[in-house]
């Protein structure tokens, strides 16, 4: 089955600024996925709307040569204005999928975010196995370490605080069983969450459906450092402390 590669970086981060280039372990994070489909041999795409972000990629992947080899497919996608906001990631596959030649006989598609650097090439390679042997997509997760029942909300005027379900918490007192299921972590089932490392699904799949994640899906749990996603500036920090203590 022929499979392509995908990595999204836009430029206009909110909560940090450059996101996708910001430096660990002195190298920029869009060079981390970009590495990994060049490892695998992956015909890769970058979609971004800067000269800066796709220079930073080709010389990731290029190395000290600055030149491709002749089996080494890399296509520079220029994403337009309208996908260069924060919208869905399915928005942007769409464009690529509709001006990349490459990928008019794919079969499956990966996509890697380059805000989850220790993503390893083991794992993606995992979520394309599991869909040549017939899922419709894979996606690489983390367990939570904060359970879901444990969770607390606002109402709507941010005063009084309710449960994740939105009832009273008072309501733990009268439902002993409700209280004991819910406060004691033995009790309760495993949650995992996408780190957004690896996503691969059929592209007749993701066509019919506009999703990356369709079942049957395939969940490849990875260690929760290789699973941190850069989102708010504390989560870069930690993600350099990991690095330079050779966590990962």
């Amino acid at each position: 089955m022929k499979v392509v590669c995908i990595v999204p970086a836009r430029s206009g981060s909110v909560s940090i600024k450059d996101k996708n280039i910001q430096l660990v372990g002195g190298r920029p994070l869009i060079a981390y996925p970009v590495l990994i489909a060049k490892a695998l041999g992956i015909p890769l795409a970058i979609s971004t709307d800067s000269q800066e972000y796709m220079k930073l990629a080709l010389d990731a992947y290029t190395g000290s040569t600055g030149k491709l080899e002749a089996d080494q497919i890399v296509t520079l996608i220029h994403r337009p204005k309208e996908l260069a906001e924060d919208v869905g990631t399915e928005l942007v596959v769409e464009h690529v999928l509709e001006k990349w030649e490459v990928a008019k006989d794919a079969d499956i598609i990966v996509l890697m975010q380059p805000t989850t650097p220790f993503t390893t090439p083991e794992t993606v390679k995992k979520c394309i196995e599991v869909i040549e042997k017939g899922c419709n997509s894979a996606i690489s997760v983390r367990k939570v370490v904060e359970y879901p029942n444990w969770m607390i909300t606002k109402d709507f005027e941010g005063k009084a605080c309710l449960d994740v379900y939105g009832k009273p918490l008072a309501r733990l007192l009268e439902e002993p069983l409700f209280a004991h299921e819910t406060l004691i972590r033995q009790n309760l089932n495993d949650y995992y969450i996408p780190t957004g490392g690896c996503y691969a699904v059929k592209r007749g799949i993701f066509e019919k459906w506009r999703s990356l994640m369709v079942s049957p899906c395939k969940c490849i749990v990875v260690h929760r450092f290789e699973g941190i996603d850069i989102d708010e500036p504390e989560d870069l920090e930690i993600a350099r402390m990991v690095k330079e203590k050779g966590l990962v």
